[in-house]
């Protein structure tokens, strides 16, 4: 990691694309492909938790809302040592703020 682009503006901390690179070949090293599989699947509903919405007033809003927590309870049910209790209370906070 000797290159520029591997380093932040102060040119001491690691860059995002340095972290990304350290973060998978970590995980290459020393995942599972269960580990592996179990990211993935975490990362779409990671993705969706990111969302910014333009109107949150909207209905299309509140079914994206509805839908994220039915992949969070799905994705629990998959993989019942997995808690997604915050992320779910986080996501009825918003349905019951937009209403």
């Amino acid at each position: 990691l000797r290159d520029y682009r591997f380093y932040t503006d102060d040119m001491l901390h690691p860059s995002q694309l340095a972290q990304d690179y350290i973060w998978k070949r970590f995980g290459e090293a020393y995942f599972s492909q269960e580990t592996h599989n179990i990211t993935a699947q975490w990362q779409k509903i990671q993705q969706a938790l990111s969302h910014r919405p333009y109107n949150t007033a909207s209905e299309a809003y509140h079914n994206f809302l509805y839908r994220t927590i039915e992949a969070i309870e799905a994705f629990e049910k998959k993989h019942k040592f997995i808690s997604c209790l915050h992320e779910k209370q986080h996501l009825t906070r918003l349905i019951q703020n937009t209403q």
